[in-house]
């Protein structure tokens, strides 16, 4: 009983290792692509994350001195992972940062309300609620609306932080989703990066 056991948990074993690695390894390859059809950068450079992890991604990009893109993948092929998952209810996490050519002259911070960020006592601080989501607003000078209204609602429910940062002069993006929102996110992406083109 114990050997039929140990085989069926490793057949279970084998399977999901041999799913969750190619959905993974999917999910990166369709990124990869939707991220260079938006851009459309002169070169591009990427260093993969644990295998199947996702990516870090540098693009040349005319307009900016360069973006950077992070995938971070659900490590789908470890069965050990999958009770986590259902517990914390983690997602697969997007985050750009757009390097500016041309210097921000303001500062701020939409966050999903519940996070924070370090020094956020040199900021006004607003409690906004968009489409029904609370979120957290974060500002030097005047309110950034313009900017906040580029996404959709379901976009919205989708974004964990969206900031323009004076000292790095980056516009910084994170979106968490599963794989079948993928193409609300990349519509977000393209929006702002049309923007600051």
């Amino acid at each position: 009983m114990s050997i039929s056991f140990f085989l069926i948990f490793t057949i279970i074993v084998v399977f999901i290792y041999q799913w969750g690695y190619r959905k993974n390894l999917k999910l990166s390859q369709h990124w990869a692509k939707d991220l260079e059809a938006v851009f459309q950068p002169k070169e591009k450079q990427y260093k993969w994350l644990g295998g199947v992890l996702g990516f870090i991604a540098e693009y040349q990009v005319p307009g900016f001195k360069s973006i950077k893109a992070v995938l971070r993948l659900r490590p789908r092929h470890s069965l050990l992972y999958i009770p986590f998952a259902l517990l914390t209810g983690y997602k697969d996490k997007l985050q750009i940062l757009f390097y500016l050519s041309r210097n921000t002259n303001q500062e701020f911070h939409l966050l999903k309300k519940g996070q924070h960020i370090e020094e956020e006592k040199r900021f006004k601080i607003k409690d906004i609620n968009i489409y029904g989501r609370e979120f957290l607003l974060l500002y030097e000078k005047e309110l950034p609306l313009t900017t906040i209204n580029l996404f959709s609602h379901r976009q919205l429910c989708l974004l964990r932080h969206l900031a323009l940062i004076k000292k790095q002069n980056v516009l910084f993006l994170e979106f968490h989703f599963c794989p079948a929102e993928n193409q609300e996110v990349i519509k977000a992406v393209q929006n702002l990066f049309l923007t600051f083109t």
